[in-house]
């Protein structure tokens, strides 16, 4: 199974969350991580969750 490449998700979360900068690193890397850079995130945990959630199952779609 491929991995799924979130960078269209952490360039959503950027747009809504102007405190900091969120980064996908790569699908080629050995652990894909999308994280949050240097600072906390505006975001709440729901609707980091939501955002996630929606961007998995389109992926499968």
């Amino acid at each position: 199974m491929p991995r799924l490449d979130l960078s269209a998700l952490a360039k959503q979360f950027n747009r809504l969350d102007r405190k900091g900068r969120w980064q996908f690193n790569s699908t080629d890397d050995i652990i894909a991580r999308l994280y949050m850079q240097e600072k906390d995130s505006v975001l709440t945990e729901d609707d980091f969750l939501k955002l996630l959630v929606e961007a998995l199952s389109s992926e499968q779609s």
